[in-house]
């Protein structure tokens, strides 16, 4: 006795597929990683100059600013790159 039936298993097996290629589908790109690692960096550094404290119980204030800052950093940074072409 199997712990699935021959259906079931090649559901399951379709099933992993299909959110494998979403999951791959949906990656961003090389040029978006970097983007978001700069202004990730950049941020940290700005709010944590502001004097906002870093943590994990630093509260909302903290990622509030960083969201913030990082929303408009990378907002700005696509609109250069695609002044630019």
């Amino acid at each position: 006795m199997s712990l699935f039936t021959k259906e079931e298993a090649w559901g399951l097996i379709i099933g992993i597929f299909m959110v494998m290629f979403i999951v791959w589908a949906t990656l961003p790109s090389e040029h978006d990683r970097v983007i978001s690692k700069k202004c990730y960096k950049a941020c940290k550094e700005l709010v944590v100059s502001q004097g906002l404290e870093v943590g994990l119980f630093s509260g909302p204030s903290f990622f509030e600013a960083i969201r913030e800052c990082y929303d408009e950093c990378v907002k700005e940074t696509r609109e250069k790159d695609v002044n630019s072409d």
